[in-house]
This record gives C-alpha cells, sequence and structure tokens, in this order.
C-alpha cells in the first residue's frame, strides 16, 4: 500500500461486472491499520479514448513536495497500447529488436558509469550511488576465448529445462555472467538474471535465465 498523510492507500485491479478478466479498473480501498479497510469509489475507470477497453498495469507514488500520482497502461478501442521505443528487424531478421526512444534517455538521473571492469570467476562486484528499485541498466560483457564455448548439446529442446539445470551459480566455458537483482545486503537472498553462452551449427547462442532458486521454488526462463 501506498503511505499518504497517516492513510493506507492500497490500489489493485477489479473487474466490477464480474469474475472474468476483462473491464479492469483501479479498485481503492483505504485503513490506518492494515487491519480493517474502507472500500472508496475507483480510482482509476475506462473514460478516455486511451483507456477506453481497460485500466491495466500501473503504479502510484508520490512525487517531491508530497504529491501523489498514478502511472498506468490504458488500451484503446482497437486494443492498442503504446509504449515509445523504437523496433526494427535483427541482422538475422529473425527477431524483431527494440529500445526506448532517444527522448526517455533525458528522465534517467545520477548516473553510474563503469568502465573495463575485470570480473574474475565467480566474483560479485556491487554498484554503489543508485537505488536497484529505480535503476535503468545498460552493461555490455567482453568475454575473452569466446572460441571456446560448449557446444549446445542436439538433445537440449528445452529452454527451461536447461536453465534450470544450468543455474547461475554452475560453471560453465563461457559463463554464466549474470547481475544479482532483488538482493539482500548479505546476499542471503537474490535472484540472478544470468546469460550462458553456447556453440550450436557454428554460431552462438545465448541463453538468458531468471534464477529465483535463492527466493522460491520457482525459476523462470526465456531462451534469445
Amino acid at each position: 500500500p501506498m503511505y499518504y498523510n497517516g492513510v493506507y492507500h492500497l490500489f489493485y485491479q477489479y473487474n466490477p461486472y464480474g469474475a472474468i478478466w476483462g473491464n479492469i479498473v483501479w479498485a481503492h480501498s483505504i485503513s490506518t491499520d492494515l487491519v480493517n479497510w474502507v472500500h472508496l469509489d475507483h480510482t482509476v475507470s475506462p473514460s478516455e479514448p486511451f483507456d477506453i477497453n481497460g485500466c491495466w498495469s500501473g503504479s502510484a507514488t508520490i512525487l517531491p513536495g508530497n504529491k501523489p500520482v498514478i502511472l498506468y497502461t490504458g488500451e484503446d478501442a482497437n486494443k492498442r497500447q503504446s509504449i515509445p521505443r523504437k523496433i526494427w528487424l535483427s541482422r538475422t531478421e529473425r527477431q524483431l529488436l527494440q529500445w526506448p526512444i532517444k527522448e526517455i534517455e533525458t528522465l534517467r538521473k545520477n548516473r553510474v558509469n563503469l568502465q573495463k571492469k575485470d570480473l574474475a570467476s565467480a566474483s560479485v562486484f556491487k554498484i554503489s550511488g543508485i537505488k536497484a528499485s529505480q535503476a535503468d541498466v545498460e552493461v555490455s560483457f567482453e568475454l575473452p576465448k569466446l572460441e571456446e564455448a560448449e557446444l549446445m548439446d542436439p538433445r537440449w529442446v528445452d529452454p527451461q529445462l536447461l536453465c534450470s539445470e544450468k543455474g547461475a551459480s554452475i560453471q560453465g566455458q563461457a559463463g554464466p555472467f549474470s547481475l544479482l537483482v532483488l538482493a539482500f545486503k548479505d546476499l542471503e537472498e537474490q535472484t540472478a538474471i544470468f546469460f550462458g553462452i553456447f556453440i550450436e551449427n557454428k554460431r552462438y547462442v545465448v541463453l538468458m535465465c531468471s534464477d529465483q532458486s535463492r527466493l522460491a521454488s520457482v525459476t523462470i526462463h526465456s531462451r534469445v
């Protein structure tokens, strides 16, 4: 919940017309003790052309000057959602690539820039000067002896299974290398977004995984 002027505000997605997906509004409840709640009128409801088909995910926060604001995604009559980004085909013409438009960069503050940082195997390097919850990360890794990467086994047809078998802590020929997010200070609990590189048919394949085994028993994976 958001705490504002001595009151806890809970915003949640809700369909006031039935237990089905759709007609989404932002419902609003308040409390002073987090036990007893009072339901108020909906905070955000479809009312404009850009959100006429639903008011979807977003965030509620407080700006400097004690000003509460809500940012959310709306869906228009054609079920379109607007995200300021550029989209183009990859060199192989098999994937769509996307990147935020340049104007978004003007919103970034407190830049922390590290160049040519050598990382030893199994080492952890902490980035200071930023809050992880507000970080917009751009990172480039340069790996030596990439040609010695592990060969992709033809039997590895399930990226999810491969991610769970490899894990962020199991050393390979080229990786894994990762970013630790949602990490406690002592690293007792952490989530690693990690990458492993393999060779398949004389080309490189990157396996990208989210290892949540240090937080929960569920691991989410993808292959790019």
